[in-house]
């Protein structure tokens, strides 16, 4: 028994020393340009698979010093002082690979950049298009993407990052405001163009303007 327990003591006294080698290294998943940097959302973080590897003085992984963080993600991880590498991969992006030193304080911004998608947007009625321009803008990407084209048909397959986004249609006589979200395995996005003008656009006034002239005319009651 006193063997056994000087053995336990000897075994929790060298994890408590390996445990204060250790260092924290606070992990920054980011999109953006540097300088202009900003935070990915908690719920993308979250989702963030990281895989470390520790690397020996020649730049080779070390095999057994390689591990997948449980999820999900907290941004911050203990490690043994020296080279490290992550591989990140986050649902919408490009994976990544970040290699950095461990030392205390140390903070890694990783950056991440948003995978391209094609995405169909079907525009109808058909008839509604004449003189149609298309106005696109990103609402959440740091990165803004922007498109301003006229429309050539019915359906136009644009190439955009993963990411919210406002589309404007404008004709000559109809319009569409609408959003949507271009997401990693995107589908068709149905926009529909209304008459203009908040009673019902150029051609519902015309209407409505006529019958009081018929009237007069004599050829409606």
């Amino acid at each position: 028994p006193g063997a056994s327990e000087a053995a336990r003591a000897h075994v929790a006294a060298k994890l408590a020393a390996e445990q204060a080698a250790l260092v924290q290294v606070a992990v920054d998943l980011v999109e953006g340009t540097v300088g202009a940097a900003q935070p990915l959302p908690y719920d993308r973080r979250a989702a963030a698979r990281v895989t470390v590897e520790r690397l020996s003085d020649g730049g080779s992984p070390v095999p057994q010093y390689m591990w997948d963080e449980p999820g999900p993600f907290g941004g911050v991880l203990q490690l043994d002082p020296g080279q490290w590498r992550l591989r990140v991969e986050v649902p919408g992006y490009m994976p990544v690979v970040y290699v950095g030193a461990a030392t205390p304080g140390a903070r890694w911004e990783v950056f991440l950049q948003r995978r391209q998608v094609a995405v169909d947007l079907r525009f109808s009625p058909p008839k509604a298009l004449r003189s149609a321009r298309l106005v696109l803008r990103s609402t959440d990407n740091p990165t803004p993407t922007t498109m301003d084209r006229a429309l050539s048909g019915p359906t136009q397959t644009v190439v955009l990052p993963v990411g919210g986004y406002h589309v404007d249609v404008i004709a000559r006589r109809h319009e569409a405001h609408q959003d949507f979200n271009a997401g990693p395995e995107p589908g068709a996005v149905d926009i529909v163009l209304r008459p203009r003008g908040a009673g019902g656009s150029a051609d519902g006034k015309l209407k409505i303007e006529k019958k009081p002239l018929l009237a007069l005319l004599g050829l409606v009651t």
